[in-house]
């Protein structure tokens, strides 16, 4: 199994996708395609990223032997069928997902590919340098890992800590995750709404964060 460095492709085209493809590319890594189901999302995509090609998930395959899979959580099982369908035999796959391990990616790994995950404790502003600095949850699967896959599969280097989380406790943990960020908008909302209810406006000269 080749699993050198080489070639990055970026599965997804969302936030993350770009938020982390971008990140690769300004560390000098060689990002050499954007895919996704939607060719001019891809296009977008790839534009934020700096990279001049958009694919499909086929043609990614055979543009690079690491592949960061960046899309929606129930996406992933999907996504790395697609690419094991196409070819992908050797090299290493990644995905973001929160919730779910390496299991995910279950059909490139039946093809001999390496695979891990991480899923960086932040959101995902485009702009915003100083995310990648979190903590990431980190696995590798026990079956077909290597050395610090991680490494293998995205020399992100990343500056954080590494969360090793069992994958059992998955789900846990990316409930956790979901409270921390999801639950304050929630909270700083409905906080708006009884303010309402008591008859001070939105323009009125109060905010919840002005006192944190």
């Amino acid at each position: 199994m080749n699993t050198e460095p080489g070639p990055i492709g970026i599965a997804g085209a969302g936030r993350m996708a770009q938020a982390l493809g971008r990140l690769l590319r300004e560390r000098g890594e060689p990002v050499v395609a954007v895919a996704s189901r939607n060719l001019e999302h891809a296009r977008a995509a790839a534009a934020f990223i700096g990279v001049a090609e958009a694919v499909d998930y086929a043609s990614l395959t055979r543009r690079a032997n690491r592949v960061l899979i960046a899309v929606a959580d129930d996406a992933v099982p999907l996504v790395a069928a697609a690419l094991a369908e196409a070819g992908m035999k050797e090299g290493a796959a990644l995905h973001t997902c929160g919730a779910r391990g390496p299991e995910a990616l279950a059909g490139l790994e039946a093809n001999g590919v390496s695979c891990a995950t991480l899923h960086p404790l932040q959101t995902s502003p485009l702009r915003n340098r100083e995310w990648r600095l979190c903590p990431a949850a980190r696995s590798a699967s026990p079956v077909r890992a290597r050395p610090r896959p991680g490494r293998k599969v995205s020399p992100l280097c990343w500056a954080g800590a590494a969360l090793r989380i069992a994958a059992d406790r998955r789900p846990l943990y990316h409930a956790a995750a979901v409270m921390a960020s999801n639950y304050v908008v929630a909270l700083i909302d409905a906080a708006a709404m009884l303010m309402g209810a008591a008859g001070i406006g939105e323009n009125e000269p109060w905010r919840p964060w002005r006192h944190w």
